[in-house]
């Protein structure tokens, strides 16, 4: 399956200027996660291995360390919509409505 980046109307993807904004260590770990979800796609023992798990509905969440990436899979695509660092012991809304508004 091919990962596609959300995108902005002016082309701009705040998913990808997130990642790279993650010191080294980290875009490391979530580049090499983001591929091997490319290769094997959305499958139960993938979600066990990247500790994956849905968050509604069709809005599914990767967990990285700190790091939590939202994505969907659409049309055959997985489309990573929204990531952030994670803080507190419960996802905050305000992250999970940001990926909501995007999917």
């Amino acid at each position: 399956m091919n990962i596609e980046f959300y995108k902005k109307d002016n082309k701009e993807s705040p998913v990808t200027d997130f990642i790279f904004s993650l010191e080294n260590r980290l875009k490391a770990k979530v580049i090499r996660t983001l591929e091997t979800l490319e290769e094997f796609g959305n499958i139960q023992e993938l979600r066990e291995t990247l500790y994956t798990k849905s968050i509604t509905g069709k809005l599914w969440e990767i967990k990285i360390d700190n790091i939590r990436l939202f994505y969907t899979i659409k049309t055959g695509e997985i489309w990573i919509l929204h990531g952030f660092i994670k803080k507190t012991d419960k996802t905050p809304i305000k992250e999970i409505n940001i990926a909501k508004s995007r999917l």
